[in-house]
């Protein structure tokens, strides 16, 4: 859980269900707080893989935690690749996709809106090194401009669906060096 005041709460989900009652904070078995280490406030939380945590902030970063001991999740990078500010994330683990080459890749993927208006694929196979892999083009094969409030993941279609304030955009991440706007649907005004 993120909160502006407490940064990320970590919260034993059966007590929580189990618990009747007011509030007494038992529930909340750990924390960290990015602002105190200079992140500031934490903005999107996504759980990913066994005990990872990927968090955005603030300041742009992408952190990635380690919950393997919840009461004292670690923080084990802090990614932000130059030009980008990231927003909003969704994450799957072991994405298959075939490189330039014709081979077989395997890689945890993430892809990530920006404060800029960019979409952007990032390996955290390695969670110690993140690297950003590509950004989303568009038919002219410029940067596509898209602000995303939400990010959903087909892993088994390559395919990356973001909620903007007026539209949902398709993305095809079947090339993560290379995503590519597929399609865009607009709101209609009634």
């Amino acid at each position: 859980m993120a909160t502006v005041n407490a940064g990320i709460q970590v919260v034993d989900v059966q007590a929580a269900i189990d618990f009747s009652g007011t509030s007494d904070g038992s529930t909340i078995v750990g924390g960290f707080d990015p602002l105190s280490q200079g992140f500031g406030h934490p903005m999107d939380v996504v759980a990913y893989g066994q005990k990872r945590l990927l968090v955005t902030t603030t300041s742009g970063y992408l952190l990635i935690l380690d919950l393997t001991m919840p009461q004292i999740p670690q923080l084990v990078s802090s990614f932000r690749p130059d030009g980008h500010s990231i927003m909003r994330v969704a994450a799957t683990e072991a994405f298959t996709f075939t490189d330039d080459n014709g081979y077989s890749q395997i890689a945890d993927l993430v892809v990530a809106g920006t404060r800029e208006g960019r979409l952007l694929t990032i390996d955290v196979s390695d969670p110690y090194a993140p690297k950003a892999l590509g950004v989303a083009l568009g038919d002219d094969g410029n940067e596509v401009t898209t602000y995303a409030r939400t990010i959903t993941l087909g892993k088994e279609d390559g395919l990356a669906f973001v909620g903007t304030f007026n539209s949902i955009r398709i993305f095809d991440i079947r090339d993560p060096y290379q995503p590519k706007l597929l399609y865009t649907l607009m709101e209609r005004n009634p």
